[in-house]
């Protein structure tokens, strides 16, 4: 166990391991309280009080650094657990987290979040991550991921899913349902290829498409990939459906060992840029 204290926060921590003939088991206990600061003012915020506290001068430059946010009394409890192989390779993640939030009036829920990442086999991760609101019950945020990784092939697929419980008149949704891709692909030690697509399921359409290739000599490199991205813009009519720029872009690489570094196809040096739709 662990306690540990300063003067906003107090937590508390304890952690157990198991060792069995073919893995390892982890299991950790966490808590934190954060305590609600005391409140003193002096000088340019004692003189500036009755000004900046009046909503009608909050965007006076005198009220730039004015507005500190109070600290919140609250308190977290967390749940962890680990497994590891016989080789200490970690092959599940597991966490359960909740915040209290405590008021003058009483007390609140925040968001009671789930973690998990597994290791499938040995090139395949699998990774989600959700929040569940209390209130609404309902989840507020989803978000999950497939991860294949081998020294040729990669490819990431995620989903995100987002609840913002308010609901709109306007074309901005209430909802985020957003899938994205990639894939790389290494043919040889001289070519490498890339593909990359975006899709927005809640407004059916296309965010962003990508595809390209990487030539690698010991001396220089030299990479081509072509872009389509639909960038959303804000309207002036907040009746108006919501919008967004079709930029189409055609980017060139070069790099020259060991002057210059390519970490990956997204360094590139030039740009030539079609109009947009």
């Amino acid at each position: 166990g662990l306690m540990a204290r300063n003067d906003n926060v107090a937590s508390v921590s304890s952690q157990l391991t198991k060792a069995y003939e073919t893995f390892s088991h982890v299991i950790g206990f966490g808590s934190s309280y954060t305590f609600k600061g005391a409140e003193t003012r002096d000088g340019f915020y004692s003189n500036n009080q009755e000004f900046c506290e009046n909503p009608v001068n909050s965007t006076s430059r005198i009220c730039e650094f004015y507005g500190i946010a109070e600290v919140k009394e609250e308190l977290k409890l967390d749940f962890s657990q680990y497994i590891y192989d016989i080789l200490g390779e970690q092959q599940l993640y597991h966490r359960l987290s909740q915040t209290v939030l405590y008021t003058g009036i009483g007390s609140s829920k925040g968001d009671l979040e789930n973690e998990v990442e597994y290791k499938v086999m040995a090139n395949l991760n699998v990774y989600n991550n959700m929040f569940y609101n209390h209130e609404e019950k309902k989840f507020s945020k989803i978000y999950s991921s497939l991860d294949y990784d081998t020294e040729n092939f990669n490819v990431l697929l995620s989903h995100l899913y987002k609840d913002s419980f308010i609901t709109t008149t306007t074309g901005i949704p209430q909802h985020t349902d957003y899938l994205t891709s990639a894939i790389r692909y290494k043919y040889s030690s001289r070519y490498s290829y890339h593909f990359a697509y975006d899709y927005d399921l809640e407004l059916k359409e296309k965010k962003r498409i990508e595809v390209g290739f990487l030539y690698s000599k010991r001396c220089w490199d030299f990479g081509m990939k072509y872009v389509e991205n639909n960038r959303p813009v804000l309207t002036p009519d907040i009746n108006d459906e919501a919008k967004g720029i079709k930029e189409r872009y055609v980017y060139f690489t070069i790099s020259l060992k060991p002057f210059m570094t390519t970490s990956s196809t997204d360094s590139s040096l030039f740009a030539y840029k079609i109009a947009n739709e």
